[in-house]
């Protein structure tokens, strides 16, 4: 799983903890999945992240839900999220990647809330299944924080 945030720095590699495929991409498909790790950036802002999502798509329609917990020095921050789904894309060797785009919002902070954390915006998650449509062999998210 590649994660990347445009506050926090460089992207991030995180480790699959847990992942449920059922259904197959041509037809319908249900998935969740659960990733943890740390920034590959400053280790001072944020010391563990841990996110789930889960979802489903049928044909071009689908949808996807978050939990993302960062953890930092001052404490935890808890984001929830939704997008829908925006692109399917079949390659030639018969994978395909699902692209979900929605938004995020802060629901939980520390009393000494950092300005440098995200609070709301983009987030787009693409998700490339198999050639047999059951199972993922790489994801990736991004956030993208509100300008104004």
């Amino acid at each position: 799983m590649r994660f990347a945030s445009d506050l926090l720095g460089e992207p991030s590699s995180l480790s699959l903890v847990s992942s449920k495929v059922q259904g197959k991409v041509s037809k319908a498909v249900r998935f969740s999945q659960t990733v943890t790790g740390s920034l590959d950036g400053p280790k001072d802002t944020v010391t563990r992240i841990y996110l789930e999502y889960w979802g489903s798509g049928a044909g071009k329609a689908g949808n996807a839900e978050f939990w993302l917990f960062l953890d930092t020095p001052a404490g935890r921050y808890e984001y929830l999220a939704t997008a829908s789904l925006a692109s399917v894309t079949p390659a030639q060797d018969g994978s395909v990647v699902y692209g979900f785009t929605g938004s995020y919002e802060l629901t939980t902070a520390p009393a000494a809330d950092e300005a440098s954390m995200p609070h709301d915006g983009s987030i787009t998650l693409d998700l490339s299944f198999w050639a047999d449509g059951t199972s993922l062999y790489r994801t990736g998210m991004e956030l993208v924080e509100s300008t104004g």
